[in-house]
């Protein structure tokens, strides 16, 4: 009898055993996974966030037509509409003047992410340059339609935090900063640990602050 309980007990403990290494396994392997959907979504968004900042950073640099002023460097701008777009004069290359770049995004109907916090609806932006005041025509010089969950921009004056939304006569001559934030999941699907990839910058374009001497 003592040595059937032994090998039960046996069992038991080899048991215990084999489940404690299949569960570190399967631990170890979802945590590659993560890693590897994390790694996935930070490259895509290092890509889009290099474009952003050069755009943001230089707005309203290089006219050599005039002496630029803030609100001369917006020509457009609806950030709550559908869709929502703006539209700045930027240099987009070193040896370029500036010219019109519009951001606009909007939710892809029927494309959804699940994520914890529910489902979640992707972001379709472009980038154009040389589009109108409504974002209209231009040259479509990049683009975003499988990753991002969130993308919001918040143009505000120097001394509230209260966004200017919509383009009214003047009301862009009060912008001094922008607030940027984005998410994104991996083009591999949202990992298990680390669904999202986050993003977010507080722009202050120095051209934005006085105007620019020729």
């Amino acid at each position: 009898m003592q040595v059937i309980v032994d090998l039960l007990y046996g069992a038991v403990i080899a048991g215990v055993v084999l489940l404690l290494v299949l569960s570190m396994k399967l631990r170890g392997e979802q945590t590659s996974v993560d890693a590897a959907q994390f790694r996935a979504a930070k490259i895509g968004t290092l890509s889009l966030v290099e474009t952003l900042e050069r755009d943001f950073t230089n707005i309203g640099s290089q006219r050599r037509d005039l002496t630029l002023t803030p609100e001369d460097s917006f020509v457009g701008w609806d950030t709550s509409g559908v869709p929502a777009y703006l539209v700045f004069m930027t240099q987009t290359d070193s040896q370029e003047v500036a010219q019109p770049v519009c951001y606009a995004w909007r939710e892809m109907p029927g494309k959804t992410v699940e994520l914890k916090r529910g489902t979640v609806p992707l972001i379709h932006l472009e980038r154009r340059i040389g589009a109108g005041p409504t974002c209209t025509g231009g040259t479509l010089a990049g683009m975003n339609t499988n990753m991002l969950t969130r993308f919001e921009v918040h143009l505000l004056p120097d001394s509230s935090d209260a966004p200017i939304t919509i383009n009214l006569r003047g009301s862009n001559a009060n912008v001094r900063r922008l607030l940027v934030r984005l998410r994104t999941v991996s083009p591999l699907g949202p990992g298990e640990a680390i669904e999202e990839s986050r993003w977010e910058r507080m722009f202050r374009p120095p051209n934005l602050w006085k105007p620019r001497e020729i």
